[in-house]
């Protein structure tokens, strides 16, 4: 990226947060937001045709406008709609260079019908639907007996099963299989070969999975790319592109005339075992804004106006605005009787298979644990390491250093924290007290919670800034059980939910190789799908891979797909068989 698009984001982040708001109507951010390119979503995915009790396998791309990965928004967005314009699925996904992947388990509550794969960020609702990614995926639930939505008289235009070969839209990328005919539970070897170093530094998705007679025209070409020169933003309310993560937005509102609005400090504290805490200022007219950079493990968090007159403000969240789905067209996938037996086969074989998840489960790939948000400095008190007392008062004093419970009248406490340079007690600054990621400001809510809950304290005594917010230490404190909201019930918090984003999986692997063979040899096997790589790297000059066929029979496929390094859509093919 060049000096000039790094000015642009520099100005457009710092005039996001000083804007304060997710809806913006403002000249100067609207100007900045116009110099900015349009990007488009790309989805590569498993099947388009599912059964209830199958998994939508996908990856999603976000491409600039020359499909490499775009560099504008950290948030996209996969969502499926129904005929009748709901969504039935949706899922919030955090961009690291552009990418992310997941997926979506049909429940057998959800109807047969033809449904509508959407895919986004916030940056392209500004364009309308017609911006989005748009795919057609038929569920089909055998459980129901009215099948109605793709049901007709008339026999679907099934695509027939083709022939054993190679099909590539590409040069330089070409993989073999030893033969092309294997038996089940057999180990396939299927060897890469590219020189090209454009193919190599790309990013791919790999898919094994038997050719379904059910199954609609694989995925094509992409057919759009995000535009060189954007198109004009709204003149009314418009989005602000999720630069940096998730963004919380809202406005405080006064309950006393003649209260100001302005400049007021806004805390989100994210409640997970590592918290995250974010303060933002408002504007003129209340409006805040705050940008989750990272992904929160829990969907609880608790918005509050710092201050001691945070009781003279309510907290308003501002609502996502919707998305128009009416100008969505919808393919129509009928069923007729000569797919009867391939539906029964397939359910049958979901059923086993997820009666056997237990065994063959895929794993989540938990982020890394995160350092507080003050990072490494500072004292950390484990509380069992010492000899425990009854109350926190007692606490503090006989085992807390550089930390004093002091009365400032009214039968009201506060907490010190001593300075190593400096002396906090003119009353200027305050320290940041924190309890399980809640800001506490009454200290008396504290003062008389029971010590022995407590897991350790940690005490900071340099001054310290979070946001434009200046605090004379911290005192964070941590309980066992991490429940402190439960207890801590203040009128004058927000409570707010999050859309956590997807975390990433290892897909499960079957293996039949000697040294597991008898742990598998007496469980059934009746994938359909054979293997499922959303981060699959081309190396040079060659790459190998393998995978183990189950005991479905039929004819399978081998399926990269994915962009290059300079954006060249990669799509390469080879079928083999199964007796």
């Amino acid at each position: 990226m060049n000096m000039k698009k790094n000015t642009v984001f520099f100005f457009l982040f710092c005039a996001i947060f000083v804007l304060k708001a997710q809806n913006i109507q403002h000249d100067d951010i609207k100007t900045v937001l116009n110099t900015l390119d349009q990007e488009a979503a790309f989805v590569t995915y498993n099947t388009n045709v599912l059964l209830v009790g199958e998994s939508f396998f996908y990856k999603f791309h976000a491409l600039n406008k020359t499909n490499k990965p775009s560099v504008i928004s950290r948030i996209g967005y996969i969502e499926l709609v129904n005929e009748s314009l709901e969504v039935v699925a949706r899922q919030q996904l955090q961009l690291i260079n552009g990418m992310a992947y997941g997926d979506i388990f049909m429940p057998t509550a959800i109807p047969s019908g033809n449904y509508k794969l959407l895919a986004y960020t916030q940056w392209m609702k500004n364009w309308g639907v017609d911006s989005f990614f748009q795919s057609d995926i038929t569920i089909i639930n055998p459980f129901q007996s009215n099948q109605k939505a793709i049901l007709n008289n008339s026999a679907a235009a099934i695509a027939p099963i083709s022939h054993l070969r190679t099909e590539t839209n590409n040069i330089g990328l070409s993989f073999q299989l030893e033969k092309d005919v294997f038996s089940k539970r057999e180990k396939v070897r299927v060897d890469f070969n590219s020189n090209t170093d454009d193919v190599i530094h790309g990013n791919y998705t790999m898919l094994v999975r038997k050719k379904e007679s059910l199954s609609n025209t694989f995925l094509a070409l992409p057919t759009t790319k995000a535009k060189p020169t954007p198109k004009a933003l709204p003149n009314a309310t418009f989005y602000v592109p999720e630069m940096r993560g998730e963004l919380v937005c809202g406005k405080i509102i006064a309950k006393k005339n003649l209260l100001l609005i302005d400049n007021k400090k806004v805390a989100l504290s994210i409640l997970n075992t590592d918290y995250q805490l974010k303060i933002a200022s408002t504007d003129s007219n209340g409006n805040f804004c705050i940008s989750i950079s990272d992904n929160p493990l829990d969907k609880k968090g608790i918005l509050q106006v710092l201050g001691d007159d945070e009781g003279n403000y309510d907290i308003v969240l501002n609502e996502k605005s919707g998305i128009d789905y009416g100008q969505l067209v919808f393919k129509k996938f009928e069923l007729d009787a000569s797919m009867k037996q391939s539906i029964l086969n397939r359910s049958i074989h979901n059923q086993i298979e997820n009666a056997f998840y237990s065994i063959k489960p895929d794993t989540i790939k938990m982020p890394t644990k995160r350092l507080p948000f003050y990072g490494k400095v500072g004292t950390t008190y484990l509380l069992d390491d010492y000899t425990r007392f009854p109350s926190f008062r007692e606490t503090v004093i006989e085992i807390i250093s550089n930390v004093r419970i002091t009365n400032k009248g009214l039968n009201k406490n506060d907490i010190l924290v001593t300075g190593i340079k400096e002396n906090y007690n003119d009353g200027a600054y305050k320290p940041l007290i924190v309890v399980d990621g809640i800001v506490v400001q009454d200290v008396d809510d504290l003062i008389g919670y029971n010590a022995n809950k407590i897991k350790s304290i940690t005490v900071v005594r340099e001054k310290y800034m979070v946001g434009a917010y200046v605090f004379a230490g911290i005192f964070d404190v941590i309980t066992f059980e991490q429940d402190f909201a439960q207890t801590y019930a203040n009128s004058k918090n927000k409570e707010i939910i999050f859309n956590t984003n997807v975390n990433h999986k290892v897909y499960f692997k079957q293996q039949y190789e000697s040294a597991v063979a008898e742990k598998y040899s007496h469980i059934p096997d009746y994938r359909h799908q054979l293997y499922w790589n959303p981060e699959f790297t081309v190396s040079a000059p060659e790459t190998t891979f393998d995978f183990y066929t189950s005991d479905v029979s039929g004819v399978f496929q081998v399926t990269l797909l994915g962009f290059s390094k300079s954006g060249k859509f990669i799509q390469v093919q080879r079928n083999f068989e199964v007796e």
